[in-house]
């Protein structure tokens, strides 16, 4: 598999998250825990990290402060650079001093998992995610499409409505800025997609790829008990390329010129692997080293080229 030394340009959120560990949470009450594992994610950190370990190169666009959260999204990065080449992310310190707002802060998540499974997200909102739409757009207009590869856009929390814009503004433009020149997937966030379908379709239909879950895409679709079969008629008869994740039973695509609805079935890695898609932040990061790496894009994906 070829390499396109150009970065995958990682758009979206990126966090700090600290996960606690209990027997049952009982608000009101103290609980002995272990010591909570500390680490950073968000879509466009995940995103970006996926492909680092792959071999490819990847800028995060993402809300950052100048705060200790911030030096940990950092620190998680750079460490998916030197695992796989000692040398590497010079390009990375200068890109990221370009993100972080002085005196802003990073968004903190705190995560507790409770022994049958259930968890409790308590997320602190970094001020960083306000000037964020302001922070992008300067970078997405000095940034040419000749110096990337390709785009992948996942949650950005800042795309919500407001009495000020009917939201997704900086999402459209990205899509508008790169989508005639590289690859641009699109793996959109609640923020995003419970804008509606109308909100969406016709830069949907310009994307290369849609992914969402099963769950987000019957929401979106806005149809009473969609059956999968109901789910993937709609995006074929609004134009629009999906791949739409199933958890641990793999995902299921639906490219627009074709009846046929394809299946990616996982290897069996057992009862212990709750979803084969890494929450369908590795799923989009796959799909996207494959278009980079092949120069197929999705638009013109076949459905053996999603079956393989």
């Amino acid at each position: 598999m070829s390499r396109d030394r150009r970065s995958v340009l990682t758009v979206g959120a990126a966090n700090v998250e600290r996960v606690i560990v209990c027997g049952r949470l009982s608000p009101g009450d103290k609980h002995l825990v272990a010591p909570g594992v500390e680490t950073a994610g968000g879509s466009a950190l995940n995103h970006s990290c996926r492909l680092l370990a792959a071999g490819f190169s990847a800028l995060p666009l993402v809300p950052l402060g100048d705060d200790v959260a911030g030096d940990t999204v950092r620190r998680v990065v750079f460490d998916a650079v030197r695992a796989r080449d000692e040398c590497g992310g010079g390009n990375l310190t200068s890109w990221f001093d370009r993100l972080a707002r002085r005196g802003a802060t990073t968004s903190v998540t705190t995560v507790v998992v409770e022994a049958d499974g259930r968890r409790t997200v308590l997320t602190e909102r970094g001020s960083a995610s306000d000037s964020y739409p302001a922070v992008a757009a300067d970078v997405l207009d000095e940034l040419s499409p000749s110096e990337i590869s390709g785009v992948l856009i996942g949650h950005i929390h800042s795309d919500r409505a407001s009495a000020q814009n009917a939201g997704g503004r900086t999402t459209s433009r990205v899509i508008d800025r790169f989508v005639d020149d590289v690859p641009v997937v699109a793996n959109l966030g609640r923020t995003q997609y419970r804008l509606g379908p109308e909100r969406w379709l016709d830069e949907l239909r310009r994307v290369d790829l849609f992914q969402l879950s099963l769950l987000e895409a019957r929401e979106f679709c806005g149809i009473a008990r969609p059956s999968v079969r109901v789910i993937a008629r709609w995006f074929q008869e609004r134009g629009i390329n999906a791949l739409i994740t199933v958890d641990r039973f793999g995902a299921l695509g639906v490219l627009r010129d074709c009846r046929d609805v394809v299946f990616a079935w996982p290897d069996d890695l057992g009862d212990a692997v709750r979803d084969t898609t890494g929450a369908g932040d590795a799923m989009a990061a796959a799909l996207m080293a494959e278009m980079v790496a092949t120069g197929v894009r999705g638009r013109d994906f076949r459905p053996s080229d999603l079956a393989s």
